[in-house]
């Protein structure tokens, strides 16, 4: 057998023995290490025999059984079936756990234990995260693996199918069952063909000997088009005055399509576009925002984020700040109209309240036309905003394809070094209502000059 044993400090976290592999495999000695939280942490594998181990002295419990293929304690993933044989153990690793009036909690840090869970991952293949309990268990396997191919729409074909087995195939369209066969197979064959009948997306396949179920596979597909979008960057540095300099900006070119495989009727492009875009607007609607909180001396997090919205593949950028052009504060404008008309946004548009310490909407043009940099494009996209009255919150939005996105930001852009904040992202759906109403107030409350 092969044995995979993962140890942390002094204590074996995890043990994992392989049947029918010692043939195929002959010598074997690994062994990858880190360290975590001032512990060695270790896999190795080795072969052993069998004779050598002994597991019921340790366990309270044992649990035999069949793993479909994907299933999460399946080490062979969608690879192989997996005969499995569990032995618990009440004993759990002190380095992991510790015990406390008769309940076990962490006895290191949370951050240390999802590092740990991504090695075993790594490393065995076990999905551990999902059963923090199996820690100090000992887990034994069998693999069963079965080769398929699908050469037509209504065909199925597997390679070297066991001999004196009872083959179930159960062809489906998505979730709509079309189709089940039945095969017996007495003798080995190479190749069996199982016929549908129907055309399918995707099928459940099971196997038994001996009334055993020895196999078993669901939703099994092939691909029989790949639709892909790509998209290529360009990094530009943006030449800076008075922020962090160069501001490198990588920024989205038009993605094209290209397909491999089948054609797809043209209905069918249809609809998956359109309801992928439908689906997208409803994620977006109800996802969950992360807020980033953002002190003094954080300006390179806050830079980060807006260069994440200013990058994008977009058709119009709009940039809302009531402080843009403080007077006091006129190189760092300077300094962000350069990285804005980098932006592919075929209209880009920056919004400002003016006063008696705040440049106009002429000043600006006229800054903007002495500086080195920005007078020598040959076309900057820009359209200043001047309003009457004040729009306190400052925000960027991109709008590409009636697809909106933006973010909220608690500081003007004169400021995003100095002060206590959070930036927060938007959803399509507030986007979309917000530079909605933003921009019917532009209409009847501003002046604007393309510049």
């Amino acid at each position: 057998m092969i044995r995979n044993q993962v140890t942390y400090g002094e204590d074996i976290i995890l043990e994992i023995y392989h049947k029918g592999f010692d043939e195929t495999i002959g010598s074997r000695e690994l062994s990858f290490a880190e360290v975590v939280e001032g512990k060695k942490l270790q896999f190795t594998e080795t072969l052993v025999d069998k004779e050598e181990v002994l597991f019921e002295e340790s366990s309270y419990k044992k649990e035999e059984g069949l793993l479909k293929t994907g299933a999460k304690m399946n080490p062979y993933n969608q690879q192989a079936t997996a005969s499995m044989i569990h032995y618990y153990s009440l004993e759990k690793p002190a380095s992991l756990f510790e015990l406390s009036t008769n309940m076990y909690d962490l006895s290191i840090s949370i951050e240390a234990f999802e590092e740990i869970n991504k090695f075993v991952e790594k490393y065995t293949g076990l999905k551990i995260e999902k059963f923090p309990e199996y820690y100090g268990d000992i887990f034994i396997y069998k693999s069963f693996e079965l080769r398929m191919t699908n050469i037509e729409k209504y065909k199925l074909v597997i390679e070297n199918p066991p001999s004196n087995s009872t083959i179930i195939v159960k062809f489906k369209n998505e979730e709509l069952l079309v189709s089940t066969q039945i095969i017996e197979i007495s003798e080995a064959t190479q190749n069996l063909e199982v016929l549908c009948g129907k055309e399918f997306t995707n099928f459940d396949l099971e196997i038994y000997q001996k009334n055993e179920l020895v196999y078993q596979s669901e939703e099994v597909s092939f691909m029989r088009r790949l639709d892909m979008r790509l998209s290529t960057s360009r990094t530009v540095d943006v030449p800076v005055e008075v922020l962090a300099a160069p501001i490198q900006l990588f920024v989205e070119n038009e993605p094209h399509e290209m397909a491999i495989g089948d054609a797809t009727e043209s209905f069918q492009k249809i609809l998956s576009n359109s309801f992928y875009k439908i689906n997208k607007k409803l994620r977006d609607a109800n996802s969950q925002n992360t807020t980033t909180f953002i002190q003094p001396d954080e300006g390179q997090i806050a830079y980060d984020l807006i260069l994440q919205e200013v990058k994008k593949n977009s058709d119009e950028l709009w940039i809302f700040d009531p402080h843009f052009t403080d007077e006091s504060s006129r190189t760092k404008m300077i300094d962000w109209l350069r990285v804005f008309t980098e932006s592919p946004a075929s209209s880009i548009n920056v919004v400002f309240h003016s006063n008696d310490r705040k440049l106009d909407i002429e000043q600006v043009q006229g800054e903007i036309n002495q500086d080195r940099i920005l007078r020598m494009r040959d076309s900057l996209n820009l359209t200043l905003w001047q309003t009457k009255r004040n729009i306190h919150d400052r925000f960027i939005f991109t709008l590409k394809n009636n697809e909106f996105s933006g973010i909220t930001i608690g500081t003007s852009f004169n400021s995003l070094e100095n002060h206590y904040y959070c930036i927060t992202p938007l959803n399509h759906k507030a986007v979309e209502i917000i530079l909605g109403d933003l921009k019917h107030f532009l209409t009847t409350d501003s002046k604007h000059k393309e510049v």
